[in-house]
């Protein structure tokens, strides 16, 4: 999860020579109020601009550096990722980019591109277009998601799918007592009906598993408990194919302890989630077929 912590700004549109300096980790929530024109937006554009190399508005890119200084704009943006501390640094005049990461930069051999694609990638794991559909909402430029077109809907989909992958796609596989691995997931669908986003695709496990003769179970669940996921009885697996006749599924519902109950609902769990939470809360699907 990313922990926004600050961020810096000079030079950058209306702002002058002086660092304007946000802090965004003095509470869990953040109230930004003022009048028209104050620079409520300007925040969200330097955000943008830090981590993305572009603003949050459709604003030129030579139109960022303020007009009177015309020059040493830079914007800094800080937050922290599990338990690094990550500083990015972006300027115009001179063109300046430096990815800090616990008080070390990152080696800046790469091209800018390649720089950026690692930022977007490996650190923040999210593009501008996710980015501004799911962190930053603001009603100058934003587009909701059911009014994106359908290939851009697809870009934020296929984001959150390459998130989900290091998270096994919040799924646990076990045959015969023991977890077996999933693969990455080739191809996925997105479809819009009755004003829902409706995601399909087929998760590959490692190995093939033989149903009827080895017991296999499921569990799909958020590592947080932030979501809550159950299922329909009777429509948790479609078979598919020469399956034996016998096969059969059902629900095995959990069975928390009175603790687990009471973190659950503690607001601790906003401010530092626990990781392991969600597995005492999930349903697990178990199919027999022998």
């Amino acid at each position: 999860m990313i922990v926004f912590k600050k961020v810096r700004y000079k030079n950058f549109l209306s702002t002058g020579q002086q660092f304007i300096e946000i802090n965004l980790d003095k509470a869990p929530t953040t109230l930004v109020v003022g009048d028209n024109g104050s620079g409520k937006s300007t925040l969200l554009d330097a955000m943008c601009f830090g981590l993305f190399s572009k603003p949050f508005r459709a604003v030129k890119k030579d139109q960022l550096v303020n007009t009177i200084n015309e020059k040493e704009c830079v914007v800094e943006v800080e937050f922290q990722i599990g338990k690094k501390e990550y500083k990015i640094i972006r300027g115009i005049k001179p063109n300046n980019f430096e990815i800090w990461c616990d008080g070390d930069m990152l080696n800046q051999d790469a091209a800018v591109r390649d720089y950026q694609k690692h930022l977007e990638q490996n650190i923040l794991k999210l593009n501008f277009r996710s980015f501004t559909q799911v962190v930053i909402l603001g009603n100058a430029s934003f587009v909701p998601f059911m009014q994106l077109r359908a290939r851009y809907r697809r870009e934020v989909v296929e984001e959150i799918l390459d998130n989900l992958e290091r998270h096994d796609y919040f799924t646990v596989i076990n045959v015969n007592g023991k977890k077996i691995s999933s693969n990455p997931i080739k191809s996925f669908e997105v479809d819009v009906r009755e004003n829902r986003v409706w995601v399909s695709f087929s998760l590959p496990i490692s190995r093939e598993v033989d149903i009827a003769e080895q017991a296999l179970a499921y569990s799909i669940f958020d590592p947080t408990f932030y979501i809550e996921m159950l299922y329909f009885e009777g429509e948790t697996v479609s078979f598919f194919g020469d399956v034996p006749s016998s096969c059969s599924t059902k629900i095995k519902q959990p069975n928390p302890s009175t603790e687990a109950v009471l973190l659950s609902r503690s607001p601790d769990l906003d401010k530092v989630p626990d990781q392991s939470i969600g597995e005492l809360f999930a349903e697990t699907v178990v199919v027999n077929c022998y």
